[in-house]
């Protein structure tokens, strides 16, 4: 009879999920947009798309044509891809920068969200990344006492195609287009399946190698959501300018939570 009761018990904690989201989805929900990127400058990420001559006339007319898209969606706050310790040092930067005595660094940090901030007249930006080192060298360590090194070897080729692919697409694209293409539900599944499927091969039943260094992105991204609860009010809509990777998981985080709506952004993107 217990195990019955339970048959019932889980439905209706499921419509009750659902209906909680609908109450939510009211005045009182937080709005959620994540712009997935690729980042300008120096990265150590394992994915890193290249956008050449980032400060030529053609690219910087290209993002100043992508920051007149986003300010369409009017975000009451701007979250950027910095941690919270650096906070004091960009707000200092950013008022610098309005003043008209700060030059715009190579990152997207400045070249999108400075100039969206600025031009919505916002005070300042927030930061809300959480650094934390990913255990790599466990799955390294796997492949190698398993004589699975093929495993290091096919996922450096996906990864490389990847980036070589991309980075040759967005040679021929505008840059609002790209990231249109970028912030999508098929980029999105190809982000997540790189940790779901393609890590968690580096491991079997009494060495999870795979799935302890899944777990820590996964713990990394519940940290930023936090810090995105903490950063954001009841009520407001806020635009999150992150790694592509991270949009990839915060959009199935949020997607789930009774109290924020995801709203896609790649609807803004489009002339």
């Amino acid at each position: 009879m217990k195990n019955l009761s339970i048959l019932f018990i889980i439905p209706l904690l499921f419509l009750s999920t659902y209906q909680l989201k609908a109450q939510n989805s009211s005045q009182d929900s937080k709005k959620i947009a994540i712009l997935g990127m690729f980042h300008f400058g120096k990265t150590s990420d394992m994915s890193a798309i290249v956008m050449e001559d980032i400060q030529g006339e053609q690219r910087q007319t290209e993002i100043k044509a992508l920051v007149e898209l986003l300010a369409q969606y009017k975000p009451d706050r701007i979250l950027l891809e910095y941690p919270l310790d650096r906070d004091s040092f960009f707000l200092i930067r950013y008022q610098q920068y309005l003043q008209g005595e700060h030059e715009l660094t190579v990152n997207e940090r400045q070249q999108i969200g400075f100039r969206l901030a600025k031009k919505l007249g916002h005070r300042r930006v927030y930061g809300v990344d959480y650094k934390m080192e990913l255990p790599f060298e466990k799955i390294s360590k796997y492949a190698q006492e398993n004589d699975k090194g093929y495993l290091m070897e096919n996922l450096g080729v996906m990864v490389g195609n990847f980036t070589g692919r991309e980075s040759e697409k967005l040679k021929t694209m505008e840059l609002s287009a790209y990231l249109s293409h970028m912030n999508s539900l098929e980029m999105d599944r190809f982000s997540n399946s790189l940790y779901l499927k393609e890590i968690l091969a580096f491991g079997d039943l009494e060495n999870p190698a795979g799935a302890a260094m899944a777990a820590a992105w996964y713990q990394r991204n519940m940290v930023i959501l936090q810090n995105i609860d903490q950063r954001t009010k009841p009520g407001e809509k806020v635009l999150v300018i992150i790694g592509g990777a991270h949009r990839a998981v915060l959009r199935d985080f949020i997607e789930d939570r009774v109290d924020m709506e995801f709203v896609e952004i790649s609807g803004f993107l489009k002339k």
